[in-house]
């Protein structure tokens, strides 16, 4: 039986991201899941991001990735501000290419939070 290490919620906070990914190989784990709101903070976005594209994992994207992505040109928030100013077009199109939902396994089922009303539901691989 797999074993399986699941993320939520990094918000580019890189030295908590180091952290856990050394725990998680020490565990030898199978498989890193990540259930979004990945760079969306203030502190090292560009730096988690080079970090996750450098990992083996399952991701999708959360509630404060698709802010991102979807944020006209003039940021409403300083937060939001500094993080699509820090980001390179590589990263957000790495956070882009994440599904908003995903089935993993054997029918495990990965969304943030809940499934959204506004976003299909992916279909069984």
């Amino acid at each position: 039986m797999d074993q399986y290490a699941v993320l939520s919620d990094i918000h580019a906070n890189i030295w908590a991201l180091e952290a856990v990914l050394t725990d998680i190989a020490r565990r030898g784990l199978d498989q890193i899941i990540n259930l979004g709101n990945t760079l969306f903070g203030p502190l090292e976005p560009q730096a988690t991001a080079e970090c996750l594209m450098k990992v083996p994992l399952v991701s999708i994207q959360g509630n404060q990735d698709r802010q991102l992505l979807e944020q006209p040109f003039s940021p409403v928030s300083p937060t939001l501000a500094y993080v699509l100013k820090d980001l390179t077009s590589r990263s957000l199109g790495w956070l882009a290419a994440q599904p908003a939902t995903r089935f993993v396994a054997d029918g495990l089922f990965l969304c943030h939070g809940t499934p959204s009303p506004t976003r299909p539901i992916c279909s069984r691989p």
